[in-house]
């Protein structure tokens, strides 16, 4: 009777989920294999090495910019150079460990609350997207925001399905206090919170208190940090504030500025979020596939009500950061990571939910398009922006002869050159006779009048370094169709090729 009554009650208790550790490991695969590789650019990130150096050698420091407060990022910077000495590969790899650990909470999270198959989807079109992979290697501060941001949104929506379970709206605020000490941009992420506490949304309202106890003491733990080093407790801001008064979009009005879309002050959000090949086609497939899954009756409430939370954050945030926020940010993709994180998920549950239910051949061919546009497009991406700067310091470490350059160009090399260990060996100035010159067409920042070209041309030519056209560019000159297409789509597809030349001085 007793095995009986045992054998039964085994019967009857559900069986732990295996842990998907196989998906795991094909996603983490998945997503490193498909960075797309940038490294140094010689932008945001001198910022970010100058303050982690900082903190190193001078501690405790204090940024005197805003990069240089975003400690989320500096901090790991400087435990990853404490670890592995200040070079490029140290400098990147907290950048790379927000993206995997973005796409690995994409999928335990949705595992969770919903399906495997839904979790696979949604972690796979996040790893998937330009704009995160190849944000991946890129020392900015997006994906540091957008974790904090995604980590704090799942946190509270957990604690939302448990009617307000107070440790995870804890954890909630508190991943959103981090988010905002990263950048004010997390505004928008409050705003949206603000929505979801006038609606009530999961919980008594008061429950949302508890986030906002542990938001309150993150921005206050920092702000009494900056506070007790300066004396100034509003430190944060009023750097922040210098930063954008410095440089917005109220101060490029033209066309001059490289990363500025033609298109009217109104029409560019749009266009930069549908017609960005950062984000390709998810944002323009998700549209529709949110408004079915929003009306759709066919599919659980729990399905439809994460939906419309994620489509009312996507909304919020893109009107936030382009509008409200328009006459102090660019219009440029990277303020739209928030936007596109919900994009891929909402199209990964249409997926999951719909489209291999109804109308499986369609939707295996939409998601092979989707899948071979994301990876073509994040391979056409212009990432070897320091073509020349990185030829000098390959030239530096194959010689010990010094070498001349322009002063642009040793500028834009230097964090690689010093993370090389050959730095005095290229040197600015006069160039004596005999001596080595390396000139590039195209420097990171060119300075007018910084070589004289008249001069250089009477010198002996000793190497040409041209960069290699990409297996696009081939296939298009194969073809012969090149001519054919229109300026912007031929040079995205076959860019000029950046050119730098070595001389013999005489």
């Amino acid at each position: 009777m007793l095995n009986t009554l045992t054998n039964s009650a085994s019967k009857q208790r559900p069986r732990p989920r295996p842990w998907p550790a196989l998906l795991l490991v094909i996603l983490i695969a998945v997503a490193a294999a498909t960075v797309g590789w940038i490294g140094y650019i010689e932008a945001d990130d001198q910022f970010y090495v100058s303050a982690a150096v900082g903190w190193l050698t001078h501690f405790p420091f204090v940024g005197t910019n805003h990069w240089g407060l975003r400690h989320a990022i500096v901090l790991p910077i400087a435990a990853s150079f404490s670890l592995g000495g200040v070079r490029e590969t140290t400098l990147i790899l907290p950048i790379t460990l927000y993206y995997l650990a973005l796409v690995i909470l994409t999928f335990l999270v949705l595992e969770r609350i919903s399906e495997r198959t839904v979790a696979f989807w949604a972690a796979v079109m996040v790893a998937l997207t330009p704009r995160f992979a190849l944000g991946a290697s890129l020392v900015v501060t997006d994906l540091a925001e957008l974790f904090f941001e995604v980590s704090s949104f799942w946190a509270f929506y957990l604690a939302a399905q448990r009617g307000g379970t107070p440790r995870l709206l804890l954890l909630a605020g508190a991943l959103a206090g981090l988010a905002w000490i990263t950048r004010e941009t997390a505004v928008a992420f409050l705003v949206f919170y603000g929505i979801l506490f006038l609606f009530g949304f999961g919980m008594p309202r008061m429950r949302y208190f508890w986030m906002a106890l542990s938001f309150v003491a993150i921005v206050g733990a920092d702000t009494a940090y900056l506070w007790s080093t300066t004396g100034d407790w509003l430190y944060r801001y009023h750097v922040t504030l210098r930063g954008v008064a410095s440089d917005n979009p109220l101060h490029h009005t033209g066309p001059e500025r490289r990363d500025l879309i033609a298109a009217s002050k109104y029409t560019r959000p749009f266009v930069v979020l549908f017609a960005s090949h950062e984000f390709g086609l998810v944002n323009i497939m998700a549209v529709p596939a949110t408004i079915w899954l929003c009306t759709s009756r066919s599919i659980d409430a729990g399905s439809r009500r994460l939906a419309r939370v994620l489509a009312l954050l996507a909304i919020v945030w893109f009107l936030i950061l382009s509008y409200a926020l328009i006459d102090h940010l660019w219009s440029a993709p990277r303020y739209q990571s928030v936007t596109g994180y919900c994009a891929a998920l909402l199209l990964a549950l249409w997926v999951a939910k719909i489209g291999f239910v109804r109308m499986p051949r369609l939707t295996a061919c939409l998601t092979v398009a989707l899948i071979a546009s994301n990876l073509l497009l994040t391979y056409l991406d212009n990432k070897d922006l320091l073509f020349g700067e990185r030829l000098v310091v390959s030239l530096s470490e194959k010689t010990q002869e010094p070498i001349y350059t322009d002063k642009a160009t040793r500028f834009s090399a230097s964090f690689l050159l010093d993370a090389a260990g050959t730095g005095e060996r290229i040197l600015t100035g006069a160039p004596p006779v005999g001596s080595l010159f390396f000139y590039s067409e195209s420097p990171r920042r060119p300075a007018e009048g910084d070589v004289d070209l008249a001069a250089i041309h009477k010198w002996q030519l000793i190497e040409t370094f041209e960069e290699q056209p990409k297996v696009s560019a081939k296939l298009l000159r194969a073809i012969g169709i090149e001519r054919l297409l229109p300026d912007g789509l031929r040079l995205k597809l076959d860019p000029l090729p950046k050119k730098a030349l070595l001389y013999r001085v005489r």
